[in-house]
């Protein structure tokens, strides 16, 4: 899953005094710049002068709360949900929500409170990352926990057939892959290439985690 870098961390460009939603030479709005800057004063300003909190840039539909959660701004994701923010909205490069933003960019606070607030959890990426998938990648067990307590699907495949415990073999996540299992993560799922999650472990060099899993099924 390619990292998302989708809007560059100063912005300028001309900006029209007429309206309090111009969008830049960029694309993108005052609301927009105000929240990826994490500029919680002017973000409130421009909402309370009429800024659109759904408003998008123009390459590839982020919105400010796609911004703020990006970028780890909880007072201006507080802001923008008071002010109606879509919480699960898709920007159109890798198709994240606000929630798999912030977890992606390991932003635990904001993708806690996004959970809280009933952000969708099964809204996937592009590559059909759901919020868990992306969670378990990342390695953050708090937000992992969180997620399945809210009903996250363990056993859900994205479009490579990789299973959250698929992830966890892959990236090493010991702990996680013992949740996962505890909550019903399968050990025979296959991915598109035929692996089950201690193949995906062998390849990876877990050997810590190809233990753990020919342990459990030795001993089903």
């Amino acid at each position: 899953m390619a990292e998302n870098q989708a809007i560059p961390s100063t912005i300028s460009g001309p900006v029209c005094p007429e309206s309090v939603d111009p969008h830049n030479s960029l694309g993108f709005t005052q609301l927009n710049q105000a929240c990826w800057l994490g500029d919680l004063e002017e973000a409130q300003s421009l909402l309370e002068a009429g800024a659109d909190p759904n408003s998008c840039n123009g390459m590839n539909h982020y919105t400010p709360l796609h911004s703020s959660s990006f970028k780890g701004h909880l007072a201006i994701v507080k802001l923008l949900i008071k002010w109606d923010a879509d919480i699960n909205a898709q920007e159109d490069r890798n198709g994240f929500t606000p929630l798999n933003s912030a977890i992606w960019n390991d932003h635990q606070d904001v993708a806690l409170f996004l959970i809280k607030k009933k952000a969708d959890l099964a809204i996937c990426s592009n590559d059909g990352f759901s919020p868990l998938n992306t969670a378990v990648w990342v390695g953050n067990l708090v937000v992992v926990r969180n997620l399945v307590e809210k009903g996250a699907d363990v056993n859900f495949a994205n479009v490579d057939g990789f299973t959250p415990l698929h992830a966890a073999a892959k990236k090493g996540h010991l702990e996680i892959a013992g949740f996962l299992v505890k909550n019903g993560a399968r050990l025979d799922a296959l991915d598109r290439w035929g692996r089950d999650v201690i193949k995906v472990a062998e390849d990876n060099q877990n050997w810590h985690l190809v233990k753990f899993f020919e342990y459990l099924v030795n001993n089903h």
